[in-house]
Order: structure tokens, then sequence, then C-alpha cells
């Protein structure tokens, strides 16, 4: 009966600190009135990417030669492409590819670039210096080009694009985590496990990493609009994804082409995806409140 009265004040006292951690984060996040709004944007675009197919009026592929170049109308609200296709479902199924490029290749980017600054940080001496020398020939080589050549060789459909891009972005979070684990190799708590024969795979994982989520959020926040932007450059261009799959790059592609006569095929998709962008980015911005502690009063 003792053990269990004894037990039970910690077990209060630890719900408390978890509340009021959350409370903080909260209160720094919400001192930024647009990244509320960016919040809310991100949200709305995670629904549309998860259900596309059905929030979709149509299937992006379904096809009606009987109403080609419509303009926006009660049935096609964003109006339809040469081959009878409704714009907006295809702008909606957009959304989930742009979800899939810009989050697949930010977390495979994070994953080789954890892998490497997290090695480099704390073996250091050659090791640091030849994933340094690597990091930096990525870094110089122009990264765009490098995607075009990646894209035209693998093949342009999603997965291989997704890798296109992932290895023209990996470079830059190696240098985060890089920078970051050479400030936390030498703590306290580090040396501690290290003195208690903790292999250096265990201390990277256990100990590193989770004290540097912060900064990781924040990079991942402003990494995937990138590749969204990389993903529709490469479209724009004709290396990217190809048609019939939507992406906002071949339908933004698609609307320049036709300006003229259907000027609704490019503002729309340039809109949306303008507004996705922002909604990144100030949902960025927000993440760094949160871990912003110099302003905190």
């Amino acid at each position: 009966m003792a053990v269990n009265q004894l037990s039970q004040p910690t077990t209060q006292e630890e719900l408390p600190v978890a509340e009021s951690l959350l409370k903080v984060f909260w209160r720094r996040y919400r001192r930024n009135a647009m990244a509320l709004v960016g919040l809310v944007l991100v949200i709305i675009f995670v629904i549309l990417a998860i259900f596309a197919p059905w929030i979709a009026p149509y299937h992006y592929n379904d096809q009606n030669l009987a109403a080609t170049w419509q303009k926006p109308s009660s049935t096609y609200w964003f109006g339809t492409d040469d081959v009878g296709r409704d714009q907006l479902s295809r702008i909606i199924y957009a959304v989930r590819t742009a979800a899939i490029v810009g989050l697949g290749t930010s977390i495979l980017s994070l994953i080789i670039g954890a892998a490497i600054g997290s090695v480099s940080g704390m073996r250091g001496g050659l090791t640091d210096t030849f994933l340094m020398r690597l990091v930096e020939i990525f870094n110089s080589f122009p990264s765009t080009l490098l995607a075009i050549i990646l894209a035209t060789t693998l093949g342009q459909k999603v997965t291989t694009i997704v890798i296109a891009l992932a290895i023209t972005n990996w470079a830059g979070y190696a240098r985060l985590i890089r920078g970051q684990v050479l400030s936390l190799k030498n703590q306290e708590y580090v040396q501690a496990a290290r003195t208690l024969g903790a292999s250096e795979w265990h201390i990277i994982t256990k100990y590193v990493l989770p004290n540097i989520l912060g900064p990781i959020a924040v990079a991942l926040s402003f990494g995937i609009p990138y590749a969204m932007v990389a993903e529709a450059g490469l479209s724009v261009i004709g290396v990217g994804i190809r048609p019939p799959e939507p992406s906002w790059g071949n339908l933004i592609n698609l609307g320049i082409s036709k300006m003229r006569g259907f000027p609704h095929l490019a503002v729309w998709p340039t809109l949306l995806f303008s507004i996705t962008l922002l909604a990144f980015t100030w949902f960025g911005d927000g993440l760094q409140e949160i871990f912003n502690t110099k302003g905190e009063r």
C-alpha cells in the first residue's frame, strides 16, 4: 500500500508538466497571426491530399469529348481542358501529387542528411572532412541541372521525381544536423552515455537526434514547399511528372500554352499553388516561434 501511495503523486506531477509544455508551444505559435492562417491552410491541404478521390467531382482522367475547353460554369467550376477533363478535379488530385512529392522528398532527404550529418559530427577527423567535402560538391553542383539529368534518366514518375529531388536536396539537411550534433556531442549526458559504454548509433538515436527535433521540424516545413516548387519547375519544362497524372507544374504549363483563349486554365492552378506555398511558409514561421526561446518572457 505504501508503494502505491508514493507512486501516485509522481504521476500526478508529470501530467501538468506535459500540459504546460503544450500550452507554451501554443502560446508561442499563436503570437504570429499569419502562422495560424498557415496552419489552417496546411490542414486543408492535408485533407484534400488524403481524401482527394472522395472530394473531387470526377476522376482526374475522366474525359468528356463533348465538353472540351469549357469555361468555368456550374457544371465545371474551373472549366475543362482539351479532352474535357474537369480542371477542379485535376487540381484536387494535383494537391495529392504535391503532397507526395513534397513530403516524400523532404523525408528521404532528411534520412540521407541525418545519416551523413550525424556520423560526420560525432566522429570528426578525417571522416568529417571527407563527408563535408562531399556535401560541398553537391552544394556546388547546380541542383536544377542535376534534377533534370536524374529525372530524364530515372523516368518521369512520382517516385523517380522524389528520388531525383532527394538526391539534390540532402546536403542542406546534412549541414544542419552536423552543426546541431557538434553543439550537443560534448554535453554531459552524452559524455555520460559514452562513458557507460553506449554505442555511437545508440547515442545518436537516443540522445542527439531527439534533442534537435525542433530545427529539423522547421527545416522540413520549408523543405516541403521547396520540393513542390522544384517539381513544378521540372514539369513546366517538360521533364517532370507526365500527364495524364496531374501536378501543379503540368497544369500550369497547359494554362500558359492556352493563356490567350482560356486564361482560367493558368489562373486557378497558379493562384492555388501560390497559396499552398505561402501556407507552408507561414506554418514554418510559426514553428520557428515555438522553438525560439529568446522571445519568450
